[in-house]
């Protein structure tokens, strides 16, 4: 901890290419006066305007992006978050212009006209967009007094800048949480931990003292006064679980939870639904934590089938989490929930590194699942259960098992195809070899757009298996090409290679059951012109054919083992040649 109370933590990371700072403010939205909603977000804004010392080409977004680095804010209910990353040599002015913007903003009166039109602008997306109504369609049964119930994002007319009082609601705001008290920063690079210190140290000091505020006690989250309204989207089952007086160490055991709710390995609970089809992605997120309170949400994307079956998804959901909280020793799950952190720390970049020390303190994973567990059960819903359609199956869970490239999986025997390298990074014990790996093949790729969904819906459960392992597994169509890509740490990427072409030759059934290429949510036209934008280059254009399961085996399938056998467009590491 600093003078200024600011608490401080470095991560030095030999393997890096970049650095990064994580900057947290413990104040956010549900930290504002009600009377001028939105606040908290409009101040953030602010200071991104520069200061006296760093503005227009000087300031940190200007910078940032010199330096071809990245840089975001966020304010969530109770914290505020800034965050870039840069090259290495750049770390030291970012930070000494984040640290100066936030010490001495501009807050004249024309600035936060022009500002506030921004913040408009965003607030008009945010109304029209589907998942933002879908947030505040989930809290609409929470208690009335609660501050999830309330609105945050602010616009032209929650923040009356002519307002006196409002003027003074916002110096208020920014005195009082915006020192070194209120704050902790995080550095991760590969410069030595004291020159990653000596940064932090001399930028911070710019940063004033003051009184770090206590942490206002909760408001219950259920006491009867919401009102639940039926949802908006049938296709979508929300089970969102109220939990109250949670114990110590309750984020650790909500991050463990969530890491193997939505396993999607055989005996768990999305594979169990997925083979009835009544789930197309089931998604486990936190959506708020604060104090001993938390919102958990099982989301549901239901398929048609599903929408029947809504209330047999929400029973058989909670028959998983009976079966999980029965386990009563999580030991086994432990280890390889250990195996999992530790591989995406090899893998994570500089503010991913950053923003993961400053997320979820140092704690025993398991200390308080139980009592979270304890919380998840049919009266702590937020919303009703749909009533059952039919008789609710009963199922036998079973543990998922262990990912298979967590571990090592090279055997002296083991042959592969001479492979040419394109790309090398010398590894060690804390940094392991890097590789990627290209297989592209021509198919008539573009008249058979189905065939493309069934591809890589067959690859999607070896790719999340990929990517725990370290990995990114892709797969997608360019004009007449198909093309699947392997990129991250190499060790695991023979064992990988040889599951893709097993899976892209014989496609599970499950896989053609959304053999027609899907609707797409409408986006904005900026990413559309950029998805379409390399095959128009290409002169290919999306021809639409019946696509048949001969088609695939016939024009793509005995390709691709071809191209393993040797052919070209194929590219590795020396390191998975030498394994041969």
């Amino acid at each position: 901890m600093l003078e200024n109370g600011l608490v401080l933590k470095v991560l030095h990371e030999p393997r890096l290419r970049k650095a990064a700072a994580f900057l947290r403010v413990e104040a956010g939205s549900h930290d504002v006066d009600p009377a001028w909603p939105g606040l908290a977000h409009f101040l953030e804004h602010l200071f991104f305007l520069g200061t006296e010392r760093y503005d227009g080409d000087q300031a940190l977004m200007a910078y940032v992006q010199r330096q071809g680095g990245q840089l975001n804010a966020s304010t969530r209910e109770r914290h505020t978050e800034f965050f870039f990353e840069v090259p290495p040599a750049a770390l030291s002015g970012a930070l000494e212009r984040l640290c100066e913007m936030l010490a001495r903003p501009r807050l004249a009166l024309g600035d936060q006209r022009r500002e506030r039109e921004v913040l408009h602008a965003e607030f008009l997306a945010w109304s029209r967009d589907a998942e933002a109504q879908h947030q505040l369609w989930l809290a609409e049964p929470l208690s009335a007094r609660h501050p999830l119930r309330a609105f945050h994002a602010g616009n032209r007319y929650s923040l009356p800048l002519g307002n006196a009082e409002f003027q003074q609601g916002l110096m208020t705001f920014y005195r009082r949480f915006y020192h070194g008290a209120q704050m902790s920063l995080r550095l991760a690079g590969p410069q030595p931990a004291e020159a990653l210190l000596t940064v932090a140290r001399r930028c911070a000091q710019i940063l004033p003292n003051g009184k770090r505020q206590p942490r206002p006690a909760p408001v219950p989250l259920l006491d009867g006064s919401g009102q639940a309204d039926p949802p908006a989207d049938p296709r979508r089952l929300s089970l969102a679980f109220a939990c109250q007086d949670l114990p110590e160490y309750s984020a650790s055991a909500l991050a463990f939870l969530t890491a193997w709710a939505a396993q999607p390995q055989p005996g768990g609970l999305l594979a169990e639904l997925q083979k009835r089809e009544w789930v197309e992605r089931l998604d486990v997120r936190v959506l708020y934590h604060y104090a001993d309170q938390a919102v958990l949400d099982f989301d549901f994307r239901l398929t048609p089938a599903g929408v029947r079956a809504a209330g047999n998804v929400a029973q058989l959901c909670l028959s998983w989490l009976e079966f999980f909280e029965s386990l009563g020793a999580w030991a086994p799950l432990e280890e390889e929930y250990a195996l999992l952190r530790k591989r995406q720390q090899l893998v994570a970049g500089a503010l991913e590194l950053a923003r993961r020390e400053a997320s979820i303190a140092s704690a025993p994973v398991t200390a308080a699942l139980g009592a979270v567990l304890a919380q998840l059960k049919a009266e702590n819903l937020i919303h009703p259960l749909p009533e059952p359609y039919g008789s609710v199956p009963q199922v036998a869970w079973r543990l998922p098992q262990r990912n298979r490239f967590l571990r090592p999986t090279r055997r002296p025997d083991q042959t592969l195809p001479d492979l040419r390298s394109v790309r090398y990074s010398q590894g060690s014990a804390s940094a392991p070899e890097e590789g990627e790996v290209f297989v592209r093949w021509r198919g008539h790729a573009s008249r058979h757009p189905g065939i493309t969904q069934v591809l890589d819906h067959s690859l999607r459960r070896l790719a999340d298996e990929a990517r725990q392992a370290g990995v990114r597994l892709t797969f997608h169509r360019l004009g007449d090409d198909w093309q699947l890509r392997l990129s991250g740490i190499a060790e695991p990427m023979p064992a990988l290679l040889e599951n893709a072409a097993q899976h892209l030759g014989s496609p599970a059934p499950e896989a053609w059951r959304n053999a027609e290429p899907a609707e797409h949510a409408a986006q904005a036209p900026i990413r559309e012109l950029l998805k379409r934008l390399p095959e128009h280059c290409l002169g290919f254009f999306n021809v639409q054919l019946r696509d048949t399961r001969e088609a695939v085996q016939a024009s793509t399938l005995v390709k691709l083992w071809g191209i393993l056998a040797g052919k070209p467009w194929l590219w590795a590491l020396p390191s998975l040649r030498a394994a041969a």
